[in-house]
């Protein structure tokens, strides 16, 4: 299910921009934030935003919660259940646990990160894009399955025709299976092989 706020940070934008003084006119009809909420089959919740338009600091958002604890890559924090202090105020919380993510490099930090050059990390993305790129070469030269296929490509495209039918029907719409009940049996493919977590 997806909802939009009011379109109205574009047409603001461009009323004082002359080089953009042809779009003045436009009706913008993309909502200035768009939520998105996505029910997996197994009851995992993912909340997409997209909120492009407005002034805000460039932030992923990137977050990561389980029964066992919570990462937030802003504060590249990571809080496990009852290892840390619940009561402290927030400027206090913040001051002792901001960039303590780092602390569990070591064990589950995947090899190819750790030694993670400048270069890589102005590659695109912090690093990211570098790294699909190698795997996709990888794959390619040495004819191994690609980590992400086809029907993830059309099952994460979909999201965005989904969404826009979700807001103008006001209804929630379901991301159609693009392989037929076979994702029950296909193997995961994962672009880099990840350690198993035990806190």
């Amino acid at each position: 299910v997806s909802k939009a706020s009011p379109a109205c940070g574009l047409h603001e934008y461009v009323q004082d921009k002359e080089e953009l003084a042809y779009l003045k006119e436009c009706e913008f009809k993309q909502g200035d934030i768009v939520e998105t909420l996505i029910t997996c089959e197994n009851g995992e919740l993912i909340n997409l935003r997209l909120d492009t338009t407005l002034p805000r600091f460039y932030s992923r958002e990137f977050t990561v919660r389980g029964t066992q604890g919570l990462y937030l890559q802003e504060p590249n924090m990571l809080l496990v259940e009852g290892q840390f202090d619940e009561t402290l105020g927030l400027k206090k919380f913040y001051d002792k646990y901001m960039d303590n993510a780092k602390e569990y490099y070591d064990k589950f930090l995947p090899d190819m990160w750790k030694n993670v050059t400048e270069e890589i990390l102005q590659a695109g993305h912090g690093g990211m894009d570098y790294f699909e790129f190698v795997v996709f070469a990888d794959c390619l030269l040495n004819n191994k399955e690609m980590p992400i296929d086809v029907y993830d490509a059309a099952a994460w495209m979909s999201i965005v025709y989904l969404s826009e039918q979700s807001i103008r029907e006001n209804r929630t719409v379901a991301i159609p299976d693009f392989t037929n009940g076979r994702y029950k049996e296909r193997a995961i493919q994962d672009v880099i092989e990840l350690p198993k977590p035990t806190l």
